[in-house]
């Protein structure tokens, strides 16, 4: 019933056309990071728990005209699942310490529930997500500040500052998974109802066992 486990995750983080106000330079840079990720599960086939973190990782951003020395935030996940007859129920938890980048944000929570029904060899589920805000108001925006700088009158018009609005969303999500003998075609939709930014997600997936390529009759379906 216990599984410990863990994960490494070797990051590549891009930063595309930073902003700096009084230069047309365009700032990009790559940073390689490696994620530890240990974690714990214990249950049976009828129900389970899950606990896992992201480690805190230093990360240092050395750009023209900016250095910012920072890390990747501490990243804790909890979940569990009840499953009975031909239905399962599911929830988890995120927690994200996005304070430790700047004290201006505010710590990341988000809450993922969700259910699915069996029926024959097709699942139906519904869920719902909520994630919250991490920063809204206004921020000031870097400049150069250099020898270097463009004085030019053109920048005079430009803002210094640019509002941030809200960014907490709540979404409510559909899925179907079609299970067939070499594997399962999956489709789901997730849309934000509630929140400053709307979004609409729609996803396709066919999914095949590799042992399945070695059969002569492979994707033959009657």
């Amino acid at each position: 019933k216990l599984h410990l486990g863990l994960n490494l995750h070797n990051q590549l983080h891009y930063l595309d056309d930073v902003l700096f106000l009084r230069t047309y330079d365009r700032q990009k840079d790559y940073k390689y990071s490696l994620r530890v990720q240990p974690g714990i599960i214990y249950g049976n086939n009828h129900w389970g728990a899950g606990l896992s973190g992201s480690l805190p990782t230093p990360i240092k951003w050395d750009l023209k005209y900016a250095v910012y020395d920072t890390e990747l935030p501490l990243e804790i996940n909890a979940g569990a699942h009840y499953a009975f007859d031909d239905y399962r129920v599911a929830a988890d938890v995120r927690y994200r310490q996005d304070s430790e980048i700047n004290e201006v944000f505010n710590d990341h929570y988000s809450m993922h529930l969700g259910g699915e029904k069996r029926v024959l060899n097709n699942i139906f589920r519904a869920g719902y997500f909520y994630s919250s805000d991490v920063f809204s108001g206004t921020i000031v925006l870097p400049m150069n500040s250099t020898a270097s700088a463009d004085t030019s009158m053109f920048w005079d018009a430009v803002s210094t500052s640019l509002p941030i609005s809200d960014t907490a969303q709540h979404f409510v999500s559909l899925g179907f998974t079609h299970l067939f003998r070499d594997g399962s075609l999956n489709l789901a939709l997730m849309h934000a109802l509630i929140g400053e930014q709307r979004q609409t997600q729609i996803n396709l997936s066919l999914s095949l066992y590799l042992s399945s390529f070695r059969r002569k009759d492979f994707l033959y379906y009657e």
